[in-house]
């Protein structure tokens, strides 16, 4: 899904002849038309496109390389699996807002920071 919402391209997907005229975002393997970012922050709401827009070229140089350090480590997220591959047995902590919300500040520490720290 979120390869096809930033058309990403994997490898030297077209060759070495990318157009002169489309500039790229790229890491490691992958790279993003530069557009594709720019169209999904646009697609964000009038507030974040007039961010952006306001943003020297350098600046918004570092929010695109940034969106696509963002998808590289989105697409290594994994499921917590245990040695026969199901699924762990532990809960999983409350993060949903509506759970957050309800914690108090020391419970939310010890059952939520604190076992991955």
């Amino acid at each position: 899904m979120i390869i096809a919402m930033f058309e990403i391209e994997f490898g030297d997907a077209d060759g070495g002849k990318a157009r002169e005229d489309e500039a790229y975002v790229q890491q490691g393997l992958l790279r993003i038309p530069a557009m594709a970012i720019v169209n999904h922050i646009e697609n964000q709401g009038s507030f974040m496109r007039d961010c952006y827009e306001h943003l020297e070229a350098t600046d918004q140089q570092h929010v695109a390389t940034y969106a696509m350090v963002l998808i590289v480590g989105l697409q290594s997220v994994k499921a917590e699996r245990n040695g026969d591959n199901r699924a762990l047995d532990k809960d999983t902590p409350p993060v949903l807002p509506v759970q957050l919300v309800k914690l108090r500040h020391g419970v939310f520490l010890k059952d939520v920071l604190d076992p991955f720290w």
